[in-house]
């Protein structure tokens, strides 16, 4: 970057929906150093997966809408939020 700070990205307003299959993990959600990502939204999603975590950074806003993993109710833990 000779110099330069590195660029920061913001990410926000985005919904994921009516999303159904089989997979080995929900994911992660995270940016790099700098990075604002806020006001994510999952709805109406159904999955079975191996691993139900979801590695979140710092994250603003996550809604959860009608989301199930596994059968049951999914619920985003306050200790899915990395520090």
């Amino acid at each position: 970057l000779k110099g330069h700070p590195a660029p920061t990205r913001t990410v926000e307003n985005i919904t994921i929906r009516n999303v159904s299959g089989d997979y080995r993990t929900l994911g992660s959600l995270r940016g790099n150093p700098g990075d604002t990502l806020r006001n994510f939204t999952l709805e109406n999603i159904t999955l079975k997966l191996e691993d139900e975590k979801l590695a979140l950074g710092l994250v603003t806003n996550v809604t959860i809408k009608n989301v199930s993993v596994n059968g049951k109710p999914y619920v985003l833990l306050p200790a899915a939020t990395e520090k």
